[in-house]
């Protein structure tokens, strides 16, 4: 059981990310997290010569749930964990009589201090937010693949049995561990902060010590982060296993295809709607039945903070990650034009490949 990021069908589009890719694996020094061992996680490094160039075609993530009224069933069966394809809808400044406004154009400026280079245009009115390169640029270029998915735990979904086989035995040897899954992640967030995060939410529900945040030669990977509440991080976690296991459970996913994003403007930008998990099981007939009660109840702790309480450097991430995704991508489709000018504007800062993300997950690693 356990969940992942999603996306479409592979083959078509791979040719697509594979600037993405590349730029992934060319320039920067990327450092373990402290955490990497206790965590289970698996490097690169740590395999074969011959399994790392066998898995580099795999462990890109390159996979889009189409379905436009729900999710498909591939994407809770064989991908599971984490799906975030929203688009923002309603753009209202409240309190005016005509509320109703819309996105003129979204700029990025290099020359600008970082946290203050994004500039949104709404209605003439130009907002300044603050968001950080490592976070807003592996978003530009999430958005503008044709892929919709982040990370999944079964990145070898499409291998076929021999190949998985032999997989599986040198993971399990180098993990030292009963049943590894191995990391899938969008070509844009391979070892990068934003990716590593977005695993960690992936994984949380199943693993407590993903609780803590993860942290680079002692320092937290989100900058400025609030200090971290151990007893409230355990406490929110208690509960958060005491709803999700009150129904059997198959596996989980975490998706937005049923939010409605929407965005009200004052002097900044307020954007409502966050993906959510979703636990489901099989039926006597192997149809996918979601557990309501889990997902109703988790929904309602969720919206008083219950995600956030348990580790605000993932969920808020997260949540951050969605929010901007869904502005993003409402840009993208209602103007090409000025989407070409903001890809072309933030491709001259390079995305910081500082993070490496693992390529194994080992949970009980000895």
């Amino acid at each position: 059981m356990h969940g992942g990021f999603i996306v479409g069908n592979v083959r078509l589009i791979l040719s697509a990310c594979m600037a993405m890719l590349l730029a992934a694996n060319c320039c920067w020094a990327a450092s373990q997290i402290d955490q990497s061992t206790l965590n289970g996680f698996i490097y690169k490094s740590d395999l074969s010569e011959s399994s790392r160039a066998a898995l580099s075609a795999h462990l890109p993530l390159i996979f889009t749930d189409v379905e436009p009224n729900g999710l498909g069933r591939k994407t809770y069966e064989v991908i599971g964990g984490v799906l975030v394809k929203g688009v923002l809808g309603e753009v209202v400044r409240p309190n005016k009589a005509n509320s109703k406004i819309d996105i003129g154009g979204i700029r990025y400026d290099q020359s600008r201090q970082d946290g203050d280079r994004v500039a949104i245009d709404i209605s003439g009115a130009i907002i300044r937010p603050k968001i950080f390169d490592w976070l807003w640029l592996p978003m530009i270029q999430f958005v503008d693949s044709p892929a919709n998915a982040a990370v999944t735990l079964f990145a070898l979904y499409d291998v076929d049995a021999k190949s998985r086989a032999e997989f599986l035995r040198e993971a399990t040897m180098a993990c030292q561990c009963r049943k590894p899954y191995f990391v899938g992640l969008h070509p844009a967030l391979i070892d990068t902060r934003l990716g590593m995060l977005l695993l960690y939410s992936d994984i949380i529900p199943i693993n407590s010590r993903f609780r803590q945040p993860p942290t680079v030669s002692g320092v937290r990977l989100v900058p400025n982060a609030k200090t971290f509440d151990e007893e409230l991080s355990r406490k929110s976690y208690d509960e958060l296993q005491g709803i999700i296991r009150q129904e059997p459970f198959q596996s989980y996913i975490m998706a937005d295809n049923d939010v409605r994003y929407s965005a009200s403007i004052t002097d900044k930008i307020l954007i409502a709607g966050e993906p959510r998990y979703s636990f489901w099981h099989y039926d006597q007939a192997r149809n996918i039945e979601l557990n309501l009660k889990t997902n109703a109840d988790l929904k309602a702790r969720q919206e008083q903070g219950l995600l956030r309480d348990i580790n605000e450097d993932v969920y808020g991430t997260l949540e951050l990650f969605a929010k901007w995704t869904s502005l993003l991508r409402r840009f993208k489709m209602s103007d090409p034009a000025g989407w070409q000018a903001l890809k072309d504007s933030a491709s001259k800062t390079a995305v910081e490949h500082d993070v490496e993300t693992p390529v194994i997950y080992g949970p009980g690693r000895r």
